[in-house]
C-alpha cells in the first residue's frame, strides 16, 4: 500500500478563509503556502500561544503586511492573560470566540499601493530586524494530501526531518539575456563563507541546495472548537 502524499498548507486556523467561497479559498495560492506572522514585541511567543489557546481564528491579524515607519501596521489586541483566570472561565470564553464567524482573509501581497504626502507609490512587504522591534515566525500545517487533510505526524530521530529555508528573488545581472527576469537565490554557508547563491534551473526547488542554511521548526498543536 502506498503512503499518503505529504503537502504543506497554510496554518489550519486560516484554512478556507482566503476566498469568498469554499472552492475559491481551497484553490487560492495562500491556502497552499506558509504564512509569515509579524509581531511588534519580544513577547511574541506568549502572544502566539495565547492566540492559539483562546481564539485561533485571530491568527489572520498576525499575518505580515507591507508597512513603513511612517505608516506602521496596526497591532492586534493582545490575548495574553496578564492575570490568571479560572479554567472554567477560560473554557467558556474560548467557546464564545469559537461561535463567532471566521472572517475572510485578504490575500497576502508582496507590495501594496499607498498614497503618502500626495504621492502614490508601491510599499513592499519588508521584514525588519529585532532591533526595529519586529519579530517574525513562519507558520504552516504539514498534512496528508487526501480528503480532510489529516495532520501528518513527523517521526523525529529517524529519516524524517522538517526545516525551512529563506530564499531571495534577485534580477539577472546587467548584460544578461533578460536583465528584468527574477532568479531564485539560496542562502548558503560553507567553507567559502556565507553568501546568496543562484539556484540552478536543474535543481528541484523543493529540495535544499548543498550547504543551504536549514532553519528549525517546532510543532504547536491546538484545538479548534469552531470546526
Amino acid at each position: 500500500m502506498s503512503g499518503h502524499p505529504v503537502v504543506w498548507q497554510t496554518p489550519q486556523p486560516l484554512w478556507a478563509r482566503f476566498g469568498a467561497t469554499a472552492p475559491a479559498a481551497a484553490a487560492a495560492p495562500d491556502q497552499a503556502r506558509p504564512a509569515i506572522l509579524r509581531f511588534a514585541s519580544d513577547d511574541f511567543m506568549d502572544q502566539l500561544f495565547a492566540t492559539l489557546a483562546r481564539d485561533p481564528s485571530r491568527l489572520d491579524a498576525l499575518i505580515a503586511r507591507p508597512e513603513t515607519w511612517r505608516a506602521p501596521a496596526a497591532d492586534p489586541g493582545a490575548l495574553v492573560e496578564r492575570t490568571p483566570i479560572p479554567a472554567q472561565a477560560q473554557s467558556a470564553l474560548r467557546r464564545t470566540f469559537a461561535r463567532n464567524g471566521k472572517a475572510a482573509v485578504a490575500p497576502t501581497v508582496s507590495a501594496a499601493t499607498v498614497t503618502e504626502q500626495a504621492r502614490t507609490r508601491q510599499r513592499p512587504l519588508k521584514l525588519y530586524h529585532p532591533a526595529h522591534q519586529r519579530f517574525y515566525l513562519v507558520g504552516a500545517s504539514l498534512v496528508c494530501g487526501v480528503p480532510g487533510m489529516p495532520e501528518r505526524a513527523v517521526t523525529l530521530g529517524g529519516s524524517e526531518q522538517v526545516n525551512f529555508v529563506i530564499r531571495r528573488l534577485l534580477p539577472e545581472p546587467a548584460g544578461s539575456e533578460d536583465p528584468s527576469a527574477l532568479r531564485e537565490f539560496a542562502y548558503v554557508k560553507d567553507d567559502a563563507g556565507a553568501r546568496w547563491q543562484r539556484v540552478a534551473g536543474s535543481v528541484d526547488e523543493a529540495h535544499p541546495v548543498a550547504g543551504e542554511e536549514l532553519l528549525p521548526v517546532f510543532p504547536l498543536p491546538y484545538q479548534d472548537d469552531g470546526e
